[in-house]
């Protein structure tokens, strides 16, 4: 019932659940329009070796919400753990809730 994975991020393997498989499965999203009329950002890193940036355009493209941004960082990795990136995920946030409190 459970697959231990070699991790890039981690020096122990990560385990997938059987239960997490199947979970996974059962709430699928990009199959559908996601009904979500909220501000949503996106920030991607393109060398990202795990998760294809193309991803964000089809996740911006399935939203409902006409306040999507996407941002790609051309040499951020899946982690996106670098000072410069993490400070720009704050500010991010921060403007996002700013506009939620003006409104």
């Amino acid at each position: 019932g459970v697959y231990y994975a070699p991790s890039e991020y981690d020096p122990e393997p990560t385990p997938f659940t059987w239960r997490l498989i199947e979970e996974g499965r059962d709430n699928l999203l990009l199959n559908a329009p996601i009904e979500f009329e909220g501000p949503v950002r996106l920030i991607h890193g393109m060398a990202d070796p795990d998760v294809p940036w193309q991803h964000s355009l089809t996740i911006a493209e399935a939203l409902s919400s006409n306040d999507v941004e996407i941002t790609f960082i051309k040499g951020g990795d899946h982690r996106l753990s670098e000072d410069h990136d993490l400070t720009r995920m704050v500010a991010t946030v921060e403007s996002v809730c700013a506009g939620l409190e003006n409104q």
